[in-house]
């Protein structure tokens, strides 16, 4: 897993997380537990990473 500085949207457009805003800079491999969610998309802000995510939900 890679990635340079990403965003994740839901279904409406709106941000569901901010790569931007963490704490400090994330090292990959990096895990984040997330409640499943709606439709989404993730987009590279990065110019120069390419964006690697492998995302697992659980779902009852």
């Amino acid at each position: 897993m890679s990635a340079g500085d990403f965003v994740d949207y839901d279904a409406q457009g709106n941000v569901i997380l901010d790569s931007r805003k963490f704490p400090e800079q994330p090292t990959y491999p990096l895990t984040i537990f997330k409640n499943a969610e709606a439709p989404h998309q993730a987009e590279n802000l990065s110019k120069t990473e390419t964006i690697k995510l492998i995302r697992v939900e659980m779902k009852q």
